[in-house]
């Protein structure tokens, strides 16, 4: 589709070979530091795990009627709903872990926020200001902070992403979370005073 142009202006003829393929990736690099500051692990792997909400938004984008599950459990149809907007991003942290990523609809065990045994201080998830290009390849990066401010240690083992839609339907917004991406990590213990930084990376035609 094309907007804010006269498609009457453009001539589509076949192709004569096959269109250059546009890929995403995506890389997730884990830091933690102490109460002072001090590296004590840091490590990037790749990130496989988009959710089938991710692709069924996608798949809705182009027009197909589809059925996503937000981290409550309600269920929505987009039959009928014209619109969507995406007003947040949150990066969550939790204890469990999933043999089925694709099929995750919030995390096993989230971890909640506060300062009290078993909970983390959650930051607020950013998302870099600027898109950073290298060759074709354009970069963007989603990050959060999460701090041991307890007197115990904290485990983490899973982490997602987690938006904030809002479907319109007849001038009426209803705002959904919806997981649509999660992975799962070796275990990172936190220890009193710890702070885990969770960045993100995804990397468009890498």
């Amino acid at each position: 589709m094309l907007l804010g142009t006269n498609v009457d202006n453009y001539d589509v003829k076949p192709q004569d070979t096959e269109p250059e393929s546009i890929g995403l990736q995506a890389t997730l690099t884990i830091k933690v530091v102490d109460k002072n500051g001090n590296v004590k692990s840091k490590f990037t792997v790749k990130s496989h795990s988009p959710t089938y909400n991710f692709i069924a938004l996608l798949e809705y984008i182009v027009g197909k009627t589809v059925t996503i599950t937000a981290i409550d459990g309600t269920q929505i149809n987009t039959h009928g709903l014209y619109q969507f907007f995406v007003c947040s991003v949150a990066i969550a942290v939790g204890s469990g872990t999933s043999s089925s990523p694709f099929n995750q609809t919030n995390l096993v065990a989230t971890i909640p926020n506060g300062n009290g045994a078993g909970q983390l201080v959650y930051g607020s998830t950013n998302v870099s200001n600027s898109i950073t290009g290298s060759g074709n390849a354009l970069s963007f990066e989603i990050y959060n902070v999460f701090t041991n401010a307890s007197n115990t240690t904290v485990s983490v083992s899973e982490l997602g992403l987690i938006v904030n839609v809002q479907f319109v339907l007849n001038d009426t917004y209803e705002p959904y979370n919806v997981l649509v991406w999660y992975d799962t990590i070796p275990t990172i213990n936190l220890a009193p005073g710890d702070a885990l930084t969770v960045t993100y990376t995804f990397t468009i035609n890498p």
